[in-house]
């Protein structure tokens, strides 16, 4: 358990923010090209490798930590005997259905990702 708040506060970088903005407006271009000319069988199976991924991680910062074969297994619908693996195992496969259906979401960019209907649709379907 976390007993010092200052764990939770933001952190910002003390340079000035206008760089960094630049930067990341860069990464988002180049990321943007790195799909180019790529199969999209190729995509789809990056894709749902990331969801298992950004599962793993989202869930371990959260304290639920799903062992990447476990949510591999559940994936396959082959669920641990054992209650507490098995629970996490469908929090982890509830983390991936979730991104799956804010994919389609037809929402673009950070503007919109971070819209009060966006985060309302993201816990509605993740509960």
């Amino acid at each position: 358990m976390i007993k010092k708040n200052h764990r939770f506060k933001p952190l910002l970088p003390k340079q000035e923010l206008e760089e960094l903005q630049y930067q990341a407006i860069e990464i988002e271009e180049k990321a943007s090209r790195l799909g180019n000319g790529i199969h999209s069988t190729t995509i789809a199976s990056i894709q749902e490798l990331v969801r298992s991924m950004n599962s793993y991680y989202s869930n371990r910062i959260e304290g639920q930590s799903t062992h990447p074969i476990n949510i591999e297994r559940a994936l396959a619908h082959d669920f641990s005997d054992k209650p507490d693996i098995a629970k996490l195992q469908r929090v982890a496969i509830a983390y991936i259905d979730t991104e799956r259906a804010l994919e389609q979401i037809d929402g673009k960019g950070l503007d919109k990702t971070l819209c009060s209907t966006i985060l309302i649709q993201a816990h509605k379907e993740l509960y």
